[in-house]
């Protein structure tokens, strides 16, 4: 029976997971380390680190691919975009004979400086037949003097053909108590980026939002696919930034708010090939707000990383993002609940605020994308034959 992927979810009670893709072959660039965030400090452009994206954590296990040959590899990389990315390597993929199968490379994902920050994809020319054994080779170009060239390799092993693209399903994982800044911003002292100071939004409004989950097709092999939530209707919709989807990563998507005064919600996803160009997007996903799971608060704001609540309007957001504070301010209330537990002292938080020193200076919804990483965890991979459906 052909073995196919689908990429399943649970939500977790307490760990916070970074999505799952191990390496084939991870090779780190020696010499001098390049601190995190930092700018350009005169170095030459290339490649810090280079691997192949793979599903499973086996070094010694054959990947399928259809019968494009598609697969992912890349890594982090300074100063390499458009062609200038493609010629920094050097790809040969051979078949059992050795012989030479003509294929191309092409950018799928360029980004700031950070870990995966550029990603590339190598296809055939032709399409390959089902049960082909196939051995690739990447090798870094032009490495820096006295350098030795970044080299990964994988086999592999065409299974069928691509998989039609199809949006998934989504659904809603749990609602969140979420705080939304606006108003005018306010200086702190960092408590724990670093930073001098931050600048925070000096209110905040309280928003109805969800964590929405979204549970991959079946397919085969590599995928390359930009997941972006739409507004469905009018709701004041803040949505979370578009997530990239490879290989081996169980997805999840981050934190949407909406406006307060609408009975119902409605979301979509739209999925982009950044392989093939092709799209297709999911029939809206409607709820009606609920109560927030487990009292979390969550915000797109920095507040919890000041030493203290920057002013009296932020004063309940903050201490429910530090639980262990001894501040006066965030004493816990005498008030019990049903389990003899006073409100404050059950109130955990799901987020310490998102964002370091460019983040807080930036729009007050700029964490998004720092949400997306709190959202769900426990993730698990279902292997072997293709579930039915």
């Amino acid at each position: 029976m052909l073995r196919t992927r689908r990429l399943s979810s649970v939500v977790g009670l307490a760990a916070l997971l970074v999505p799952l893709v191990s390496v084939l072959s991870y090779v780190p660039r020696g010499g001098v380390p390049e601190a995190e965030g930092c700018g350009g400090n005169g170095l030459a452009a290339g490649w810090g680190t280079l691997h192949l994206l793979r599903a499973g954590f086996d070094d010694d296990q054959v990947e399928d691919v259809a019968t494009d040959g598609f697969f992912v590899f890349g890594g982090r990389a300074r100063g390499l975009s458009g062609d200038a990315a493609i010629a920094s390597v050097d790809v040969k993929v051979t078949d059992e004979a050795g012989e030479l199968v003509p294929g191309r490379v092409a950018v799928l994902r360029e980004g700031p400086e950070g870990s995966d920050n550029l990603l590339l994809g190598w296809s055939a020319d032709r399409a390959l037949e089902v049960g082909d054994q196939l051995h690739g080779v990447i090798v870094e170009q032009a490495p820096r003097s006295g350098v030795e060239p970044l080299r990964a390799e994988l086999d592999l092993k065409v299974a069928a053909v691509p998989s039609p693209l199809e949006a998934g399903e989504l659904e809603i994982a749990r609602w969140v108590d979420f705080r939304h800044g606006v108003g005018e911003r306010v200086q702190c002292a960092s408590a724990s980026t670093g930073c001098s100071s931050l600048s925070v939004p000096s209110a905040e409004e309280q928003r109805h939002a969800f964590v929405a989950q979204w549970r991959a097709p079946q397919h085969v092999g590599y995928v390359a696919w930009r997941l972006e939530l739409v507004e469905e209707g009018e709701s004041g919709a803040v949505l979370p930034a578009a997530r990239d989807f490879f290989v081996g990563d169980d997805p999840f998507l981050g934190v949407t708010s909406f406006a307060l005064s609408r009975p119902e919600y409605c979301v979509s996803i739209k999925i982009r090939d950044l392989h093939t160009g092709q799209e297709a997007q999911s029939e809206p996903l409607c709820a009606e707000p609920e109560p927030p799971a487990r009292g979390e608060v969550e915000t797109d704001t920095s507040v919890g990383q000041c030493p203290e609540p920057p002013n009296a309007a932020l004063v309940e957001t903050w201490c429910r993002l530090n639980p262990d504070s001894t501040r006066a301010e965030c004493a816990p209330s005498t008030e019990t609940g049903a389990g003899g537990e006073s409100e404050a002292n059950a109130t955990t938080s799901a987020l310490r605020g998102s964002g370091g020193c460019q983040a807080a200076a930036g729009a007050a919804g700029g964490g998004s994308a720092a949400l997306s990483l709190l959202a769900l965890a426990l993730l698990r991979r279902r292997r072997g034959p293709a579930p039915q459906r």
